[in-house]
């Protein structure tokens, strides 16, 4: 199709928009222009893009050396979409343009180029549409000129958006994520090799003041999958660690579980009470990994622990407040059992070998090792007479003494190496006679166990 060459508008008014007629006039002059190009510029053209060339060559060139300051930070050229017509015409929805900033003074510049968009397009008198993407001149970038932004990224499946790095061939080496306040920075994230170069960890840094400039290691995720938090040293208690926010129910709370698949092996469960009132932690075990675990020992608010099994202690125990031994419970321990309280075992209770029980208070049971029995025990002290025979006026009923002892002071110690003869001279008295002269005048001590 041939060209026409228009002869070029001159009546222009300042402030009149480029109709129709005036544009489909000026791309018609510039084809024309670039038909005759040949017979006009030789091999020159207007425009050069995408020329096949081996050495540098400018395509297309914004310049502005800008008519202020040297000093200034200015816009030095620009790219701009328009669209329908909005509240102006035209009005500008989108661009991509450069920012020079003064570099040493203003003696040299750098650039920064603009990636922006807006939803309420105005007039290039209004200024240019939000800055959403830049590259700044040391090659970072920002998002929202730095400002709080929102990157949506939607798809199926798991799919990779972001690769940092390449090759890594050394120890403690990797890249980070920073996090700024202005040129401070107070927060991290290090993806790195571990000290052999061998694993992966991942490293997070916080910082106690935002405007300091000093992160410090907080949590690191090793390559085994094992959490590490790091506090360092310093007195008192930090808190490491904090789970759960407003609890308003009975039974309700926390749990960290340990699982084989979906099933909960063991767990650990801080709750509130049946009021609702006061916290107690219960441990969760199973003997069974394929079954989910139960509640095996709970500690409730006011201290008071509860075991659901048996107890084994290698050294002694020690409780200080009346004590309640459960069904079946075994307590077996190679020290002695010192309770200042009383002790109170609820049905049949088999205390272990080696255990001796010693309470500041009552001895109490409803059966140990028998059929709903109370055991109690009677204390007699004195001096046998020159036979050595001991006639002991205990007052109880006879057919409830389960044992008698009889112990002689030999030196500072009362012993019972020396067999005793225990017979009943009545309902309520026993003689005790030793064969050897050695109980003759001596001090002696018996204990009466007896069902109460």
């Amino acid at each position: 199709m041939s060209v026409t060459y228009l002869t070029p508008k001159e009546n222009w008014i300042a402030g009149s928009g480029i109709g129709l007629t005036d544009m489909n006039r000026i791309e018609g002059n510039i084809d024309y222009i670039r038909n005759q190009d040949a017979d006009l510029f030789g091999t020159k053209k207007i425009i050069k893009i995408n020329e096949d060339k081996t050495d540098f060559y400018e395509s297309l060139t914004f310049r502005n050396r800008y008519a202020g300051n040297h000093t200034d930070t200015y816009t030095a050229g620009e790219i701009l979409f328009q669209g329908w017509k909005d509240s102006s015409d035209p009005a500008y929805i989108s661009g991509i343009w450069s920012t020079r900033s003064p570099e040493f003074s203003g003696a040299s510049s750098n650039g920064d180029l603009h990636f922006g968009t807006t939803t309420n397009p105005l007039p290039r008198s209004s200024g240019l549409p939000s800055s959403r993407f830049t590259i700044l001149s040391n090659g970072n970038t920002t998002i929202n000129d730095g400002s709080l932004s929102i990157l949506q990224i939607s798809g199926s499946g798991i799919n990779s958006i972001l690769s940092i790095g390449s090759s890594l061939s050394s120890a403690n080496a990797g890249y980070s994520i920073d996090f700024n306040n202005g040129s401070n920075k107070y927060s991290r994230i290090v993806a790195r090799t571990d000290s052999g170069g061998v694993t992966g960890i991942l490293d997070f840094y916080t910082s106690t003041n935002i405007g300091g400039n000093n992160t410090a290691l907080a949590m690191s995720l090793s390559g085994a999958g094992g959490l590490s938090l790091p506090f360092g040293t310093g007195a008192g208690i930090r808190q490491a660690i904090s789970i759960g926010g407003t609890i308003d129910a009975v039974n309700a709370g926390y749990s960290i579980d340990f699982n084989n698949g979906s099933i909960p092996i063991s767990k650990i469960v801080a709750r509130t009470d049946s009021g609702g009132v006061t916290g107690s932690l219960a441990w969760f075990t199973t003997s069974n990994i394929g079954v989910a675990a139960t509640e095996k020992m709970s500690l409730n608010g006011a201290g008071d622990l509860f075991i659901a099994r048996n107890i084994s202690i290698p050294g002694a125990i020690n409780i200080s407040s009346t004590t309640t031994i459960g069904a079946g419970c075994t307590i077996t321990s190679a020290g002695a059992l010192t309770v200042d309280g009383a002790i109170n075992p609820t049905t049949t209770t088999t205390i272990g070998a080696g255990c001796t029980i010693t309470s500041a208070g009552v001895l109490t049971s409803t059966g140990i090792n028998t059929d709903n029995a109370i055991i109690k025990q009677k204390y007699f002290s004195g001096v046998a007479n020159a036979s050595g025979n001991v006639a002991l006026t205990h007052g109880l009923d006879y057919t409830k003494i389960v044992s008698i002892q009889t112990f002689l002071l030999t030196g500072a110690n009362y012993t019972d190496r020396d067999t005793f003869n225990h017979s009943f001279t009545s309902t309520d008295g026993i003689c005790v006679t030793n064969d050897s002269a050695t109980f003759a005048s001596a001090p002696y001590r018996s204990i009466i166990t007896y069902l109460g």
